[in-house]
């Protein structure tokens, strides 16, 4: 049995703690003295003082720079109008962290000046002034040794590539004045961790394009837009968070972020760009917004790790070879009114082995399920009217259902190159319905079949199924044609 005791110690100090150890079968006790408590709160003092001293020395140094004279020897130049400074570049400044007056000369200081400090290799840290309106283009560019940066609220505008290359930047806050993120702004800031958003609204064009250490990205309600290859090739990305508000994500935005886990689509998303998710190796799911109107070309290529997909419904446009080489892809939902299925949408899809085609498809393109190499089932809806070429090709079907008649079957042309599938549908590759035998069924077709109505021929097909060949036949294709 253990017992605490407490005491006073001798030099009437600090409380002491007697632990004691009693052995009550012997009725001996053993009494240990610790100064448990006095070496515990002296523990964790010194643990604060290491932590928060740094800090407090580094917001102190900067506090006393902004107070003082900040960095002097830099290099000015006066605004246009005359009512305001611009901050042309290093000038006879030696520091290394530059801290940014609020005024010089008694003027206030509003701007820094296109590559004002483009290729310093010295400067470590910026610090702006709270006046600061306006960071010029590639100001900063291929500041190799910049660590810190502090963008002041009051920036309304930062120029292109401004930071561009600032392989040491590890982290980034965004003024709530700054609507906008332009142009490769961070691109290739290989150490950035961490982004900060708070109330932008676009996030231009490659401006994180490269940050191969980039963790992760919030989007703010008020992100409207994300620009094509915004942030291509960030490797190590694992999460990103879309708010509502989000409209589109444009060509190839996410591209290559191949540690990136999981997607959810916001319902105010509206476009989703080329290839705007291709080669994310590690997506296991997508969850598709129901506002969604349109899915870009490749936009989810070789996301190879991706097991199911249910498009939604409203769907309008979907892009060629919108999941080619998603190899781990065993099932899929096509949304109930889309007719067109795009040239090698599921091509290399090498884990789905069962399909079935709803009846609102009429048209199924070029390369569609081209070596699908476990598709061994397949379910065709008597409404499709033409099968692409090669779209079936390698693909080892077993068992092929067509739901359709005789002049369903008519009025279907399945191009050249589509393995089995001609065996199981009981014909040729050759429709009913391509009377000039072109392997297409076109408006050659119908100025073939009219030809033939006043030839009167007897060998014309029937279309509709009424058993005659007539002008109604013609009709029959001409909606057939319409539909496609």
């Amino acid at each position: 049995m253990v017992k605490l005791k407490h005491k006073t110690g001798k030099d009437g100090g600090g409380e002491i703690f007697l632990c004691s150890e009693v052995k009550e079968s012997r009725g001996v006790e053993k009494t240990y003295s610790t100064r448990l408590w006095t070496a515990a709160a002296v523990g964790i003092f010194l643990g604060l003082v290491l932590v928060l001293f740094p800090i407090f020395l580094r917001v102190s140094q900067i506090s006393q720079g902004a107070e003082s004279a900040t960095s002097t020897g830099l290099a000015f130049g006066m605004s246009s109008d005359g009512k305001s400074c611009v901050l042309m570049g290093r000038g006879n400044c030696t520091d290394r962290e530059v801290i940014v007056p609020e005024n010089y000369n008694g003027v206030p200081v509003t701007a820094v000046a296109d590559r004002a400090f483009m290729g310093d290799t010295s400067i470590r840290a910026l610090y702006l002034p709270a006046g600061l309106e306006s960071l010029g283009n590639e100001a900063f560019k291929d500041c190799t040794a910049l660590m810190d940066v502090g963008l002041n609220e009051g920036l309304q505008t930062l120029g292109k590539r401004a930071f561009e290359n600032c392989s040491q930047l590890m982290l980034i806050m965004f003024p709530s004045t700054l609507r906008e993120i332009p142009e490769a702004s961070f691109k290739g800031c290989g150490g950035m961790t961490e982004v900060y958003l708070s109330s932008q609204t676009v996030i231009g064009e490659d401006a994180f394009r490269d940050c191969a250490s980039l963790i992760g990205v919030a989007f703010p309600e008020t992100v409207e837009r994300i620009e094509r290859n915004a942030f291509r090739n960030c490797k190590t990305m694992l999460t990103v968070h879309f708010s509502q508000g989000l409209k589109s994500i444009e060509t190839a935005a996410f591209y290559g972020c191949e540690n990136l886990v999981e997607v959810s689509l916001p319902q105010s998303l509206e476009t989703l760009g080329d290839s705007a998710f291709s080669n994310c190796f590690s997506i296991g799911n997508i969850e598709f917004s129901d506002g969604l109107r349109r899915l870009g070309e490749w936009a989810f290529s070789g996301c190879s790790s991706l097991r199911s997909v249910s498009l939604p419904e409203g769907l309008c446009e979907m892009g060629d070879y919108c999941f080619i080489g998603c190899t781990a892809l065993s099932s899929f939902t096509l949304p109930s009114d889309l007719s067109k299925l795009p040239c090698g949408t599921f091509e290399g899809c090498t884990a789905l082995q069962t399909l079935t085609l709803p009846e609102s498809v009429r048209t199924v393109g070029d390369f569609a399920f081209y070596h699908c190499d476990a598709l061994r089932d397949l379910s065709l809806s008597k409404s499709l009217l033409r099968v692409g070429g090669s779209a079936f090709d390698g693909c080892p079907l077993e068992n092929v259902v067509y739901d359709g008649k005789e002049s369903d079957r008519a009025k279907l042309s399945v191009a050249p190159n589509n393995g089995t599938l001609s065996k199981f549908l009981g014909a040729g590759e050759k429709a009913l319905a391509d009377i000039d035998g072109n392997g297409n069924i076109d408006i050659s077709d119908v100025t073939a079949y009219l030809n033939g109505l006043s030839l009167s021929l007897t060998d014309l097909p029937d279309l509709n199924g009424d058993g005659r060949s007539d002008i109604s036949d013609v009709t029959e294709l001409l909606s057939a044609l319409t539909d496609v």
